[in-house]
């Protein structure tokens, strides 16, 4: 998270929107019960269901063209917008719709507003809300790297929150906004970490598995990272690879639970396949 007013290489622009709105907040891993049921390549195309074609529409106008410096940073919250960011993360729901709708009014651009009634909808299951708010911030989105993460850190809590098929287009959309601000400013915190979430929720494991090893790399110490890891590489029928990582890393540190598990799991699918040299070593 952004510590200080301004952001590396932001030029000097005032960045309390990061303050307010988290940019390297951790999404927790709850995903999991949920990528059982996530299509895999080839179950259906990418065809977007009703109320998703105008989101993405706004996603592409979103991404910036070819330009030797990409615009940075967010805009700066107003006192409404961080009194109301306030309010959510204190739980009082409606207190914080009411003040991001008044926002919503009076901010221009009403970027943040937007994203924080979209924040608001999640919390409160308002589908309809979510999708006008979520159109909306895309509308009015600075063509930054910051605002792409948020929006696409946004989608991402949307997607994990909803039932197929609108997780599988909320992921993508997801992963599209994460991906693009990532190639712009790769030192946003925990940006490979999030896209590989969308991908894995996607269905997409083959792309997020170099994604999540980026941040296995980034964020050695982390659980919830080496998870979802694993996860990308089970989803992708890489047992092997899953037990040579595994490995390594019980030799440093003691493994979760569920990193154990997995452990015992890939060795015994490994063995099953009777070829056990294919484990790098």
């Amino acid at each position: 998270m952004v510590s200080g007013d301004e952001a590396p290489g932001g030029g000097g622009r005032n960045f309390r929107a990061a303050k307010v709105f988290g940019t390297d907040m951790r999404l927790r891993p709850t995903f999991w019960p949920a990528l059982d049921r996530v299509p895999k390549r080839g179950d259906h195309g990418r065809v977007r269901p009703d109320g998703l074609h105008a989101l993405l529409a706004f996603v592409i106008a979103l991404l910036p063209g070819c330009r030797s410096a990409p615009e940075r940073g967010l805009p700066t919250a107003t006192v409404l917008e961080t009194r109301a960011a306030q309010s959510l993360e204190e739980g009082r729901i409606e207190e914080a719709q009411a003040l991001f709708s008044a926002a919503l009014e009076q901010s221009r651009p009403p970027f943040l507003a937007a994203v924080g009634l979209a924040r608001v909808a999640l919390r409160s299951g308002d589908e309809r809300l979510f999708e006008t708010a979520m159109e909306d911030a895309l509308r009015v989105a600075p063509r930054t790297p910051e605002a792409q993460e948020l929006c696409g850190r946004t989608l991402l809590e949307a997607a994990r929150a909803s039932a197929p098929p609108k997780r599988r287009q909320r992921a993508l959309l997801s992963a599209t906004l994460l991906g693009q601000a990532q190639r712009l400013a790769p030192e946003l915190p925990r940006l490979a970490y999030h896209t590989g979430i969308a991908e894995l929720l996607a269905g997409e494991a083959q792309a997020a598995v170099p994604l999540l090893e980026i941040a296995s790399a980034e964020e050695p110490e982390a659980d919830d990272v080496a998870e979802a890891f694993v996860e990308a590489l089970r989803a992708a029928h890489r047992e092997p690879d899953i037990v040579r990582v595994l490995e390594a890393r019980a030799a440093t540190r003691p493994l979760s639970g569920r990193l154990a598990s997995e452990l015992e799991r890939a060795r015994g699918r490994v063995g099953r396949r009777g070829d056990p040299a294919a484990v790098p070593k």
